[in-house]
């Protein structure tokens, strides 16, 4: 169990950064769509929105890979450090008010270009 706890936590902060990257790639999108007065489609910002939930639940899963490190720590000797997971939890709040700004510049679009 100690092995498999480590690879999530590996994972889930490789998927922490990169929700991050995206969440600035975002950013960048909406600024230059503001900038050229483009419409970006319904079904983009429909997907998007999705993404944006993506947040909670990545947030949810930090929560409970944190949760199952105290549990196994009372029942065995860990060899890893909870840093990774911490780092992440508060990354994807972050991430998630970014990807929000950027959503929200993105939508922005449907009503000045018209």
């Amino acid at each position: 169990m100690n092995k498999n706890l480590n690879l999530y936590q590996n994972k889930y902060f490789k998927i922490t950064l990169y929700m991050v990257l995206f969440s600035m790639l975002l950013i960048l999108a909406g600024v230059i769509t503001l900038q050229l007065l483009v419409v970006v489609p319904t079904a983009i910002l429909s997907l998007l929105q999705f993404y944006l939930f993506t947040h909670i639940l990545h947030f949810l899963f930090g929560i409970y890979l944190t949760i199952q490190y105290f549990i196994i720590r009372k029942k065995e000797e860990i060899t890893f450090k909870l840093t990774k997971t911490i780092i992440s939890i508060v990354l994807s709040p972050i991430s998630a008010v970014i990807a929000y700004t950027g959503f929200f510049m993105l939508a922005l679009t449907n009503c000045s270009a018209n």
